[in-house]
């Protein structure tokens, strides 16, 4: 990555904080490569405890395209006041993967559900 500085691990506003869609596409495809991590953003749901089973917790992604968008299996959703709303996406149908990065968007779902049909429906690998 060569357009990526990041500040702090969590991702919000910080000055001299900043990325490109392109560096975002490449930690996407990082993680996609870790079949841990790859499982762990396409749950859409999960009940997790503590090691002794007392304590459980709910936990529910807030990614609404899981289990919408065929194919779709995470990566990333993000919310800023500066960034707008963010989604990195990973979608696989056929064999063909895609990763997809919204930036500043007012519908990161809507826009990357039209975006990722639109790539199914127009492209043609060769």
């Amino acid at each position: 990555m060569h357009d990526t500085h990041f500040e702090n691990p969590t991702g919000l506003d910080q000055y001299n904080h900043y990325s490109t869609v392109h560096d975002l596409a490449l930690i996407g495809a990082e993680v996609m490569s870790n079949p841990e991590l790859a499982e762990i953003v396409a749950t859409k749901a999960i009940t997790v405890t503590d090691v002794k089973g007392e304590i459980t917790h709910e936990l529910t992604s807030i990614n609404e395209l899981l289990d919408v968008v065929p194919g779709l299996k995470g990566i990333k959703t993000g919310w800023t006041e500066s960034a707008g709303e963010c989604l990195v996406a990973y979608t696989e149908r056929d064999g063909h993967q895609v990763i997809t990065v919204l930036l500043g968007s007012y519908d990161r779902f809507g826009e990357t559900k039209t975006l990722v049909e639109w790539i199914f429906t127009n492209h043609q690998w060769q």
